[in-house]
């Protein structure tokens, strides 16, 4: 396998684990936006896995979980069951932190041939994108949650 290869099913890697993870977000959020948002970003990612697959002609990449991603994941499954929504959008930053290094890495210094680079670079921009919004929903979050949590009584 050539060291483009490699850096390219390290990529698909990336993006089949947060759509797993993005996933397992959605399916613990307790508030129907954010479980739709979560849903959202869980499919763009399973598109950016599938467009990176198609270009480089890589099948069958298994999630595998590495070790910092899985962590993150884990962490969702165990918050606090009352409303946790800005919980889960701290572990979707450092996921989102941590596709956006592995990128980083690969395009760093690379050549590319130039429809790969073009897809790879827009695909970079678009976490950077997502790690902005999430952040920007955040901020909101914590105000969804703080509120819903004073009027729901403790069980």
């Amino acid at each position: 396998m050539t060291e483009e290869n490699k850096n390219l099913k390290k990529l698909i890697q990336v993006n089949v684990e947060a759509n797993e993870g993005y996933r397992t977000a959605a399916s613990h959020a307790n508030d129907g936006l954010l479980s739709t948002f979560l849903n959202n970003k869980a499919l763009k990612r399973k598109q950016f896995a599938e467009a990176l697959m198609k270009e480089s002609k890589i099948e069958d990449v298994k999630s595998g979980l590495s070790s910092d991603l899985h962590k993150v994941w884990m962490d969702i499954k165990s918050a606090p069951k009352k409303f946790n929504g800005n919980i889960i959008l701290d572990e979707c930053e450092k996921g989102e932190k941590h596709a956006l290094n592995e990128y980083e890495k690969v395009l760093s210094g690379k050549d590319f041939p130039q429809e790969l680079a073009d897809i790879l670079n827009t695909q970079k921009r678009e976490i950077e994108g997502d790690l902005n919004e999430i952040r920007s929903y955040k901020k909101e979050q914590q105000k969804v949650d703080d509120e819903k949590n004073r009027a729901t009584p403790v069980s």
